[in-house]
């Protein structure tokens, strides 16, 4: 899948809270082929970006284990993943991308 593609699939499932009405608003483009030729498959890798679109940077923390662990193993200063857990500061969309990909999420 290109970059470019993959940035209209990210940003349109950002703003499509539902993950059913996120897949049929496509029908079947021919852009579908980039991903695969297999329909399962391509509903699996939409529903893996509708699905990490929408988590919550405390739900990817947990994945990685405690807040502290977290920050380093990303070296990020532990007071702002704080602050992000807290909802003091907002994470922005780019970096839980950054960190779901890192992860293995997408």
């Amino acid at each position: 899948m290109t970059d470019k593609l993959f940035n209209h699939l990210w940003l349109n499932a950002l703003e499509q809270p539902n993950l059913d009405l996120y897949i049929g608003e496509y029908g079947y483009p021919d852009w579908f082929d980039e991903i695969s030729r297999d329909a399962g498959e391509v509903v699996n890798t939409l529903t893996k970006i509708h699905r990490v679109a929408h988590m919550d940077i405390r739900e990817i923390i947990g994945l990685v284990g405690t807040q502290p662990q977290f920050a380093e193993k990303f070296c990020i200063p532990v007071r702002t993943v704080e602050g992000w857990c807290s909802g003091g500061r907002t994470c922005a969309d780019y970096l839980r991308l950054l960190f779901a990909r890192q992860l293995g999420l997408i």
